[in-house]
């Protein structure tokens, strides 16, 4: 299922001890945004804060996959022409488009309600975005990743939190036609065996 945000009614819960209507996220800060406690993933956002602009180049066009309240592309917003934001919970979605639409930034952005786990993005749809960012859950995005690589999408910027279905993913982006350009292990929850990964494919076809 795939409808744009604003087609559907949807609601959050907006904070009410932020009165200064900001978003955090680590070391960014996107002013006038909504928060939510769903912003947060563990102790960090996967160790992508000190990469993230590396992570996607120069892009103009992102588009984040399984985005969530826009963690990890939320920062990116003031240097981008244009964000998509692909999602299945809707309540997310809701939290992310309300504190774009308060920072005065609504326009820069497309909100997508989308279960890519059963119904990715098709390469029709991803065609035109200079990079993606995907963020699968644990069983990985296998589909997704088949449709990315058939776009040719120039740049994907990868994170995982299951090495086994990250390797998977990742064979299947340099099968067809992309190189790994740099992987980094995160200690995102400290004291325990679990690490994050991120890392950065371009296309070379």
């Amino acid at each position: 299922m795939l409808a744009p945000l604003g087609s559907r009614p949807c609601s959050t819960e907006s904070s009410s001890d932020n009165p200064s209507g900001s978003i955090e996220s680590s070391q960014s800060t996107v002013p006038g945004a909504l928060s939510s406690p769903a912003v947060f993933a563990g102790e960090s956002d996967g160790g992508f804060t000190v990469r993230r602009r590396d992570a996607v180049g120069d892009a103009a066009r992102v588009i984040d996959l399984f985005a969530g309240c826009g963690t990890l592309s939320l920062p990116l917003l003031p240097g981008l022409s244009h964000l998509t934001a692909a999602e299945s919970d809707n309540a997310a979605l809701a939290a992310l488009k309300a504190g774009v639409d308060a920072s005065g930034r609504g326009s820069q952005l497309t909100c997508l309600r989308a279960d890519l786990m059963n119904a990715p993005l098709t390469p029709d749809q991803l065609h035109g975005h200079d990079a993606a960012i995907i963020d699968p859950p644990r069983a990985g995005g296998e589909a997704q990743c088949n449709s990315l690589v058939e776009s040719g999408i120039p740049v994907i910027a990868m994170v995982s939190c299951n090495p086994a279905s990250f390797a998977r993913d990742a064979a299947l982006l340099c099968d067809g036609g992309y190189q790994l350009d740099w992987l980094q292990l995160v200690d995102q929850f400290r004291f325990t065996a679990h690490v994050e990964l991120v890392a950065r494919f371009s296309c070379t076809a």
